[in-house]
């Protein structure tokens, strides 16, 4: 069968036929084989069918990294449900965690004894919730017994009529404008964006993928979960990214393939260099946007490839650096377009910009999602003329490679000019001295907008704010050049994934320019 007439319940059966029997999921001292998963997860089906849910029902989500995530996962799958992977942070935050489980009225939850009051807490706003299913041994008149659910089950499951392109996952996106939007994502979305990632690493059934970003996020769950269900080769779960155990991780489960964000990336180079650095399993690391400073050292001090890539979760294909052609890459570059994706740059009014000049991305391909949940408008806003207008800027070089310039909410107008806080702070992370910065613009009554930088220096280090205008002079234009430096101990992050929350730093008082360094409106040029 043709992968992309595939839903998720085929593949993995095609996999659980396929002989001799073969690892699927790592997890601890578990190694689970791929017989054995298949037989759980039709248990875990059958009772969830036993309970009421129904092809289309919403089910939530809400564990962290632990096997029984990836059971629930496939399990409704099989059954034509929709996944709603809830982060974890919402549990100490109930108004969040209630609007997430009214809002896409989820039938059943799923979740363990640390959230089971926090849940209860919001269930009196959340009337479409009958059933909370709990790991732990807790149980009530709603509360369920997830061991007592199983206990009976059958491990043979009747078939559900799933066509590819029905809904599998609602992926609430992390907020930064306003509520959370519900992203809707196919069967063939979720195989895709495995299969776009995984074909450009070039990676085979005998690899070892290793995820240390939450479930609950796209990363994980659909590039290294997906990516290796459509492989064929192992995944293993870790419950979160340590990284002091790193490294020992993965020479444990002999891991070849691994995302990693930037910041991740400055973290491990900035641990003391040893000779052995080299002699690791790693063969290809799934690296993203921020990652530029540290792609050339990562791969000589690790003997390693990373893989830049591109993508959004309302579209799980972008652009990639495919592996067959990585002598071919500029570091920088987030490559090409994915198999079967079509991608431009626009303007404010849609028109395609000339290679070099900035635009916004927008997509058009089969890796697509459906809309946001109960938002129509928002729906006819991102997707117009059968093109997904991402919010994302960038530029193409003239061989036709893209690059990636910053989220359009996050460029900064200074002077009629545009400037890309990402490569402010691309030039910023490549100070030695500097760990990590964060760089947004504030208001200013002439200038429009004014540069200004949050800097993390590296651990027993010292740098004055003249040394870091002197060092930006050096690699940037001078109207890119930060008026304002702020030295920070660490970044506001809404997730496990280590993202910078921009929208928190704007937020944080009235006035940005107080108490930080002000370099002042105008700048000695160099001579």
């Amino acid at each position: 069968m043709n992968l992309y007439e595939m839903n998720i319940r085929d593949l993995l059966e095609l996999r659980r036929r396929e002989a001799p029997p073969k690892e699927f999921l790592l997890f601890e001292d578990q190694v689970i084989k791929r017989e054995e998963f298949d037989e759980m997860v039709n248990r875990v089906a059958n009772g969830m069918l036993t309970l009421g849910i129904k092809k289309g029902d919403m089910v939530g989500v809400l564990l962290p990294n632990i096997p029984e995530f990836m059971y629930i996962f496939y399990a409704i799958a099989k059954l034509g449900a929709v996944i709603v992977p809830i982060n974890t942070g919402y549990a100490s935050a109930p108004e969040e965690l209630q609007y997430v489980i009214d809002h896409s009225e989820q039938k059943m939850i799923f979740t363990r004894s640390e959230f089971l009051k926090n849940i209860e807490s919001v269930k009196p706003s959340c009337p479409h919730l009958e059933r909370i299913i709990n790991l732990g041994p807790e149980k009530g008149p709603i509360i369920i017994s997830y061991s007592e659910m199983i206990e009976k089950a059958s491990t043979e499951l009747a078939t559900t009529q799933v066509n590819p392109n029905e809904l599998l996952g609602n992926f609430y996106t992390s907020g930064t404008t306003g509520r959370p939007k519900g992203v809707l994502l196919s069967h063939g979305a979720l195989i895709r964006g495995g299969e776009h990632i995984f074909n450009a690493i070039g990676a085979r059934e005998n690899d070892r993928a290793m995820a240390h970003f939450p479930l609950f996020h796209g990363n994980s769950l659909i590039y290294l979960n997906m990516g290796s269900l459509v492989t064929g080769c192992p995944l293993v779960i870790v419950d979160k990214f340590i990284l002091d155990k790193f490294w020992e991780r993965v020479k444990h489960y002999q891991v070849t393939i691994v995302s990693l964000m930037g910041s991740l990336m400055g973290m491990l180079l900035n641990k003391p260099e040893t000779p052995d650095d080299h002699k690791n399993s790693l063969r290809a690391i799934i690296s993203g946007i921020g990652s530029a400073n540290y792609i050339e050292e990562f791969e000589r001090r690790f003997c390693v490839t990373c893989i830049d890539s591109w993508a959004l979760t309302e579209c799980t294909q972008g652009t990639v650096n495919f592996i067959d052609h990585i002598k071919d890459r500029k570091i920088g570059s987030i490559g090409w377009p994915a198999k079967n994706t079509e991608v431009k740059l626009v303007d404010d009014n849609g028109i395609e910009v000339p290679r070099g000049a900035v635009g916004e991305f927008i997509l058009k391909g089969p890796a697509m999602f459906v809309g946001y949940l109960k938002d129509p408008e928002a729906t006819k806003k991102t997707i117009r003329n059968g093109w997904l207008y991402t919010g994302d800027c960038g530029y193409q070089d003239e061989e036709g490679r893209f690059f990636f310039a910053d989220r359009k909410k996050d460029m900064i107008k200074r002077k009629g000019e545009n400037i890309a806080s990402a490569e402010v702070e691309r030039a910023l992370n490549s100070h030695p001295k500097i760990l990590e910065s964060a760089v947004i613009g504030v208001p200013d009554p002439e200038a429009g907008e004014e540069v200004k930088a949050y800097i993390i220096l590296k651990p027993s280090e010292s740098l004055s704010p003249e040394e870091i205008i002197d060092y930006c002079q050096k690699n940037l234009a001078y109207f890119k050049v930060p008026r304002y430096i702020e030295f920070r101990d660490h970044f506001p992050r809404p997730t496990a994934v280590p993202k910078v929350l921009k929208k928190a730093l704007r937020e944080e008082r009235e006035d940005l320019t107080e108490g930080c360094y002000d370099r002042g409106p105008k700048l000695r040029l160099k001579s």
